[in-house]
């Protein structure tokens, strides 16, 4: 596949901002729940996915939209981009007013709603910086993107050390986040000037109509998935107080770095679907979503396996005993995971080939079915109940992007695909199980990784070419 020596470089790109990136912020996280205990990691989360709510407001499709055009023809980074930038600023202005507008009538403590205005002008400059960050994604150069996310984690990280090492806590915290997005901003705006991009606004109200008309599908798809992250927190907090939110979201942030793998495979593999849709050529793009759905597999269900087996000396060893009662919120939310990483990848290979609006409809179905479940779930079983019913969603979810993949004439054997992964991850569990209590975790985790993929090299379910690659 042509493609190949390209996307492996930019997987590897974007995996190391990731990588580093992630583990900058948990850290964050493990300081604020050791610091502030559960209400202040429950007020934190609180805060952001109060905020997240809004955050559909921030973009309407075109960010997506953008990246499809260029992606076919670079040449439509001229006609596109002035008016992209524009629309985007307006958009997320928006979508940083409405959150501080809302909280002032939901009667919070005056530290609450500053924490909530902090948060919203810090993902204001975070998601204006997807202006010139999408155009490298367009141009399939991913290392211009992780090397601003380093830059905007590093910052926050320096910074958040030194505000609760002197103790002024979550306020000065999240000041210090506004600061680290505005500084990514910045480099991300000067990066442009690499790739030959001039920054620039322009105001074409035709372009712009045109632009909305054909972007909507993408952005629904989008609001529907934010609100669905995010819905649980809001709602838990509000039935159940921050303590309960707390609790739940010391497993949720887990789930949330784990998710970030699908993500780094599709923000590479999505403008190679769009060129090569564009392109008319159907059995590449076939291979490319097989390829896309076994990494899937192999990446998710040893995740799965290793986590419900260690849940409990994970959340140990990274909150203490303070947070004992997350170990079943973990357990249970690890299982959305192979679910959520193939629906990510089919979702998004739909974007790639028009059909946006068949991910944009499951999206919308799976938030109502959410949204009911929380209802009805958490009022009885609280943090308990707000895992279940993401459980239930991801499955649900999947199985009607699955069907519409299917009808496309796009079919993947999924239990083909999995078969071998899932073998070799009963075998590495096994061995957690039978070997692993009297070593330690950073030990194990590492250990069993590598008897896993010893496992699929074996069965020759990954290949000598592929950890070449991968290297």
């Amino acid at each position: 596949m042509p493609y190949k020596s390209k996307i492996i470089k930019n997987v590897s790109f974007v995996s190391i901002g990731e990588l580093i990136s992630n583990l900058l912020s948990y850290f964050l996280i493990i300081f604020i729940a050791r610091i502030l205990g559960s209400i202040g990691l429950g007020i934190y989360s609180f805060a952001f996915a109060f905020v997240g709510l809004f955050s559909f407001f921030y973009d309407f499709g075109i960010s997506t939209f953008f990246i499809k055009e260029v992606s076919n023809n670079r040449k439509n980074i001229e006609k596109y981009f002035g008016d992209y930038a524009a629309l985007k600023l307006i958009f997320c202005i928006v979508a940083m007013l409405l959150p501080m507008i809302f909280i002032i009538f939901l009667k919070r403590s005056l530290d609450v709603v500053i924490i909530v205005y902090l948060s919203a002008i810090a993902l204001f400059f975070q998601n204006y910086s997807y202006v010139p960050r999408n155009t490298f994604q367009a141009y399939q150069e991913m290392w211009y993107d992780s090397f601003v996310r380093i830059i905007e984690r590093v910052t926050a990280f320096v910074l958040g050390l030194y505000v609760f090492y002197k103790g002024y806590g979550l306020t000065a915290f999240l000041f210090a986040l506004v600061f680290s997005n505005f500084v990514a901003l910045i480099v991300s705006i000067l990066l442009l000037k690499r790739l030959k991009v001039k920054f620039t606004f322009n105001i074409n109200f035709p372009l712009w109509k045109n632009i909305l008309k054909t972007s909507w599908p993408f952005w629904l798809s989008v609001v529907f998935i934010q609100i669905y992250f995010q819905v649980d927190t809001v709602m838990l907090s509000f039935m159940k107080g921050y303590e309960a939110t707390g609790l739940y979201n010391a497993a949720y942030k887990l789930i949330s770095i784990i998710a970030k793998i699908p993500w780094i495979i599709v923000v590479v593999l999505f403008p190679v679907m769009s060129e090569l849709h564009a392109n008319m050529s159907k059995e590449p793009l076939k291979m490319m979503l097989e390829k896309g759905m076994h990494a899937m597999a192999v990446l998710s269900i040893p995740l799965i396996t290793g986590t419900i087996l260690l849940a409990d000396r994970i959340i140990f060893f990274i909150y203490k005993e303070g947070f004992k009662e997350s170990t079943i919120v973990l357990q249970i939310l690890i299982l959305t995971t192979f679910f959520i990483f193939l629906s990510n990848l089919i979702g998004w290979f739909l974007n790639a080939t028009n059909m946006q609006k068949i991910f944009t409809y499951s999206t919308g179905i799976s938030l109502i079915i959410n949204v009911i479940l929380n209802m009805v779930l958490i009022p009885y079983f609280s943090y308990v109940g707000a895992s279940i019913a993401t459980v239930i969603t991801a499955i649900i979810n999947f199985l009607m992007l699955y069907y519409f993949n299917v009808k496309s004439s796009y079919y993947i054997n999924v239990l083909k695909v999995a078969a071998k992964p899932l073998i070799a991850s009963v075998a590495m569990g096994a061995f957690i199980f039978f070997f692993g209590k009297g070593i330690h975790i950073l030990i194990l985790v590492p250990l069993s990784a590598i008897l896993y993929f010893l496992l699929l090299a074996l069965t020759r379910d990954i290949t000598k070419d592929d950890f070449k690659g991968i290297f």
